[in-house]
């Protein structure tokens, strides 16, 4: 059966192809709500964009400030996008996720459910979802994981596929690589290199 009401809807947004800008080989474009939904009010100036599958007309998703999106990354759902924060390749900002500030979204990345992630965050290949915050100058890679009340700071490095997750804070000059790190762990300047699945209670 068509869904007629989907065919006929407005977009919520459309680029406006006269403020093309260049970044990191890609041109990319401001954004204009063109009716209201949740704080966004038609007319409104948004971020910046390379194509309409950078972000999705449903939900209440939005790019605001001056945040990029591009290659064939996508904001959807609730999510929100904003200050200058960046989302590329084939990352993935959805539900309720919210990223801002410096924050950098490469490589296959996914923010989901109510994680933040911002300051100067960067988050390559690896999933941070729940009510996980990443912030500072803190680098998540290599198919970690950062999940459930997790905090992650400072200058903490998490790679190798470790996870962190309950109620745990990795913070300071700490790196965990392999290990996972759970329960009401706080880890601060300290290195895990752990082969093994090392488990901090």
């Amino acid at each position: 059966m068509v869904n007629f009401r989907r065919c006929t809807e407005m977009p919520k947004y459309k680029i406006l192809y006269h403020t093309a800008i260049e970044f990191n080989g890609h041109t990319i474009y401001r954004i204009e709500a063109t009716k209201n939904f949740a704080d966004v009010k038609a007319g409104d100036l948004g971020g910046y964009i390379e194509s309409t599958e950078n972000l999705s007309n449903e939900g209440d998703c939005w790019i605001y400030n001056d945040a990029i999106v591009c290659d064939s990354a996508k904001v959807k759902d609730n999510a929100k996008v904003y200050d200058k924060a960046k989302i590329m390749d084939f990352s993935r900002v959805e539900k309720d996720a919210k990223v801002y500030g410096n924050a950098r979204v490469v490589d296959g990345a996914l923010i989901s459910e109510r994680a933040q992630v911002y300051g100067h965050a960067l988050i390559e290949l690896s999933v941070i979802a729940g009510d996980a915050h990443v912030c500072g100058y803190a680098h998540c890679s290599g198919c970690s994981t950062v999940m459930k009340d997790a905090e992650v700071y400072g200058n903490s490095v998490i790679t190798k596929k470790a996870t962190i997750s309950g109620e745990a804070v990795v913070c300071g000059n700490s790196y965990i690589a392999r290990a996972t790190v759970t329960g009401s762990a706080k880890i601060k300047d300290k290195e895990i290199k752990s082969s093994k699945d090392y488990v901090y209670r």
